[in-house]
């Protein structure tokens, strides 16, 4: 059971680093590229900010795709977990009351045993 957990710390512990990563490389990249493109770009300022505008744009709208797939699959996972809590939950209240039933059924064995000797005749 323990490593069922694990699997999902893992997948979190890895998954959120590289969301983060991921994240964090197209805005470092997005700003390189723009730098760049003001400095080597053979065309007005006027056109120049046009375009860096535009691809900033799209940058956002890549970015926000990307943060949305992340929390699409982070629900994924929270909802996989707590499936498998309760599930397993079910099973743990299947199990006690099982236990409970047959601690039971001992008592009352040993209960009736009990009675039979004390109301033995010839006592």
């Amino acid at each position: 059971m323990a490593n069922h957990y694990d699997e999902y710390d893992h997948a979190d512990e890895y998954g959120n680093s590289n969301i983060k990563g991921l994240v964090t490389g197209l805005l470092v990249g997005a700003l390189v590229g723009a730098a760049v493109m003001l400095f080597v770009a053979p065309q007005s300022g006027r056109d120049t900010r046009k375009k860096l505008q535009k691809k900033t744009l799209q940058l956002r709208d890549h970015t926000m795709d990307t943060v949305d797939d992340a929390v699409k699959q982070a629900r994924h996972k929270v909802d996989q977990v707590s499936a498998d809590v309760r599930k397993q939950a079910g099973e743990l209240q299947d199990r006690g009351q099982h236990l409970y039933a047959d601690q039971r059924e001992r008592v009352t064995d040993m209960v009736n045993a009990g009675k039979k000797k004390i109301h033995l005749p010839g006592r």
